[in-house]
Parts: C-alpha cells; structure tokens; sequence
C-alpha cells in the first residue's frame, strides 16, 4: 500500500512488453536494428527522463520503459506504431515506487548463440517464447542484461 501511495506521489510508471522485430526493406542485421533504435531511444529517452532496457533474441524484443506516467505512455504508443515492432504484447503496466533501471537511458543487448542457452534456462523452455513469460520473468532477465551494459544515463 504505502509503495503504491510513493509512486502515485512521484508520478513513476512503467510498461513491460514484447514484440516481434520487423526488420527493414533490404535486411537489416539483428545488432544494425538494435544500434538503430538505441540511436534514436537514448537521446528521446534522456530528454523525457525515460529510462529502460531493450533484449533482442530468436526475432523478438523484450523491453521495460519507466518514467513520468504521461511520457512513458505516449513513449509506448508510438512503439505501437512503429514499423520495427508487431505483435505487441504488454505484459504489464502501471505505477512504479523506484526505478530499476535507472542507469540508462535505454540498454539493449542483441543475444549471442550462448546468451540464448542462459535465457532459454531463465524462461524454463527450450525455445525462446516471450509469449510465455511473465513480468517477473521479463524483468529478471533485463536485469541480468542492465548489469552487463555500461549507464547512458
């Protein structure tokens, strides 16, 4: 009770989703897509005060994005829309009393064949379906991802 009376009071909010990657006309390879969104995300991000983490494995994204309920809103409506994502998948939403992934502005990481073996023992299958995963889950493995990446915040 009290956590959630904190984040109504400092307005944080987060969205946790999944979403199939759609690469651009002419192939576009898996890190290029990635370097692509983090070159947009990070200075929109930073400007917002969103912050965030963003998994790329086996053609899907996992993402967390927190921040000011307004900003993180319209942030994951225009992810609706972009032409990167489909099949968008929210897996939860709503108030938040401190940020986990403070630190960055976004980080992102494009998983290795080894990576997926770690992620495939996380989620407890032995195929990557973030279709099957929970927001405990989602979470605990852009955890693991965050401490590997250097803050952009």
């Amino acid at each position: 009770m009290y956590g959630n009376r904190v984040a109504y009071m400092n307005g944080l909010y987060h969205f946790v989703y999944a979403s199939r990657a759609v690469h651009p006309p002419g192939w576009c390879p898996e890190q290029a897509l990635v370097d692509d969104i983090m070159r947009r995300s990070v200075p929109n991000n930073r400007a917002l005060g969103l912050t965030g983490a963003l998994l790329f494995c086996s053609g899907w994204f996992l993402q967390t994005l927190e921040g000011r309920r307004v900003d993180a809103s319209v942030t994951y409506r225009r992810i609706e829309t972009d032409p990167r994502h489909r099949d968008l998948r929210l897996i939860a939403s709503g108030p938040l009393a401190a940020r986990r992934f403070g630190q960055w502005s976004m980080c992102a990481r494009v998983l290795t064949p080894s990576d997926k073996a770690i992620v495939q023992t996380l989620d407890g299958s032995a195929k990557f379906n973030p279709a099957t995963l929970d927001e405990d889950q989602v979470l605990g493995i852009l955890l693991a991802v965050a401490r590997l990446q250097p803050a952009t915040a």
